[in-house]
């Protein structure tokens, strides 16, 4: 007879697939892919009765893990607690890093812009203190450094508009009181 021999599993469904699959394999139509031998066949029967995989299915890796999960389920209930506590570990010390960067992130924003915003009114010292913390607590940030250099730069530059404006008002006291009088333009320019 060539038609297919009807599946175990149709004749009674308290046969599971891998029973269906060994008793397939011995009505295989091809010789050489029936088992070889009674023992073979005792052997994957065998197999079946302990849990392990059979020779009869094919084994792929998620047949084999559950046939390890059906022998072993205490371990595997620890393995699966362990990795449920190690996952829940991990997330919640990924988001309170998260948020001590949201945070820090947050901190250096307003530095920055607190530095800006007293550059813009000429508080350079303040400006380079506020972009200096800001770069303490973000040092790879280029706008921290940028500002701070720039406060610094100006805070320079301040200074020496202020010695400026000095010098002139003491020269012009100097005028005022006659002390360049009698002198020729030279002498007084290098004063």
């Amino acid at each position: 007879n060539e038609t297919e021999p009807v599946r175990p599993s149709r004749l009674k469904r308290t046969l599971d697939g891998d029973l269906d699959a060994i008793v397939l394999k011995c009505l295989e139509k091809e010789r050489d892919r029936r088992y070889q031998s009674a023992r073979e066949f005792s052997d994957d029967i065998d197999r079946y009765l302990k849990g392990w995989p059979v020779q009869a299915r094919r084994a792929s890796l998620g047949y084999k893990t559950l046939k390890w999960v059906r022998r072993n389920r205490s371990t595997a209930a620890i393995a699966a607690a362990a990795v449920i506590v190690a996952g829940t570990a991990g997330a919640a010390l990924w988001s309170s890093w998260k948020q001590e960067d949201d945070a820090r992130r947050a901190d250096v924003r307003r530095h920055l812009a607190d530095s800006q915003a007293k550059l813009e009114r000429r508080e350079f010292a303040e400006a380079a203190e506020a972009a200096s913390r800001a770069r303490h607590l973000a040092p790879q940030d280029v706008r921290a450094i940028e500002l701070f250099q720039e406060a610094r730069r100006l805070e320079e530059e301040d200074r020496r508009v202020a010695r400026a404006r000095q010098l002139i008002e003491e020269g012009h006291g100097e005028l005022e009181h006659g002390r360049f009088a009698g002198r020729d333009d030279a002498a007084a320019r290098t004063r």
